[in-house]
C-alpha cells in the first residue's frame, strides 16, 4: 500500500464528556491532529473572555493540549450577529479555529433552533455561517462546521452542505446520521461520499468508526480518508495512532483493551 501521510484524525466534541482533562488524556496517546471543544451556546449578547477560557483552558496555551495538539473552539447558535460577535471574542481570547455545531440532536437545543434543527433551513444555515466567516476573515481565523445528514431525513442534505461550503467554511465534518437516527447503527457513510462531491473543502467522516477495520471500510465506502472519532476516542484512544501507522505502511501496534 502506498503511504498516506495526509489523512487527518480528530477527536470529536462530545457534550458533557470532552473537557480539557479528557482531551489531554486522549491526545497523549498519539496520532491525533486536532480536537474540538464541547459547544458554547450563544444566543443574544456577547460572552466575556472568561467564559471561553473556562470552556477551553487551552486557549491560554496557544490553543493546544499539553502535548501540542490543536484545540478548536465550538459554538452553537442560530443568530448570525451573535455567532459572529462571539466568534470574534473567542479568537481574541486565543482561539485559532472556530467550529460551528449543526449536528447536536438534543431536544432542549433543537427546540430553540440550535444544533441539528438548523438543518431544516439551509438559508439560515448559510446566513449564520457566512456572518461568522466574514467576521473572522480580518482576524485570519478559519471557520469550520459539523453537520448531520439532516433533521428527520436526507432531503436537504446536499443543500445544507452546499450552503456551508458557499458560506466560507474551510472544513466540514459529517456525522453520517440524521438527528432522528440519533446514534443508532449503521452510520450512512455513502452520504459522506455524496457530500464530498458537492463541496470543495476537506470532509471528515464521523460515526461508527470503532476500529481500524471500521476506518478502512469507511474509507472504501465514503472515499474520504479524514476521520473524526467520538465515542471510540474514549474506548480506544490509541485508534488514531493505529490509523496513522496503517496509512504510513508501518506495523500497527495492537493494544490489549482487556489487559
Amino acid at each position: 500500500m502506498k503511504a498516506n501521510l495526509t489523512a487527518l484524525v480528530a477527536v470529536a466534541p462530545m457534550e458533557g464528556v470532552m473537557d480539557a482533562t479528557t482531551r489531554d488524556l486522549i491526545t497523549r496517546q498519539g496520532g491525533w491532529d486536532f480536537c474540538v471543544t464541547e459547544f458554547l451556546r450563544v444566543t443574544q449578547g456577547r460572552q466575556p473572555a472568561r467564559v471561553f477560557h473556562r470552556l477551553c483552558p487551552e486557549l491560554r496555551q496557544n490553543a493546544q493540549t499539553p502535548t501540542g495538539v490543536p484545540v478548536h473552539l465550538q459554538l452553537l447558535g442560530s443568530d448570525p450577529q451573535s455567532l459572529a460577535e462571539n466568534a470574534q471574542i473567542a479568537v481574541s481570547a486565543g482561539a485559532k479555529v472556530v467550529d460551528l455545531n449543526f449536528g447536536c440532536p438534543a431536544k432542549i437545543v433543537n427546540r430553540h433552533l440550535g444544533g441539528a434543527s438548523m438543518l431544516r433551513y439551509p438559508d439560515r444555515l448559510y446566513d449564520a455561517t457566512f456572518a461568522t466567516a466574514q467576521a473572522l476573515k480580518a482576524l485570519n481565523a478559519p471557520v469550520t462546521a459539523k453537520m448531520r445528514l439532516g433533521y428527520d431525513d436526507t432531503e436537504l442534505t446536499l443543500d445544507n452542505a452546499r450552503a456551508l461550503n458557499a458560506a466560507g467554511i474551510t472544513q466540514l465534518v459529517v456525522h453520517a446520521r440524521t438527528r432522528a437516527q440519533g446514534y443508532k447503527p449503521p452510520a450512512h457513510w455513502e452520504w459522506v461520499a455524496k457530500i464530498a462531491e458537492v463541496v470543495d473543502v476537506p470532509v471528515f467522516a464521523n460515526g461508527d468508526i470503532w476500529t481500524l477495520a471500521d476506518y478502512q471500510r469507511c474509507v472504501a465506502v465514503s472515499g474520504v480518508d479524514h476521520a473524526m472519532l467520538g465515542r471510540s476516542s474514549m474506548t480506544n484512544p490509541w485508534l488514531a495512532k493505529q490509523i496513522k501507522q496503517h496509512l504510513a505502511g508501518e506495523e500497527v501496534e495492537q493494544v490489549d483493551l482487556n489487559g
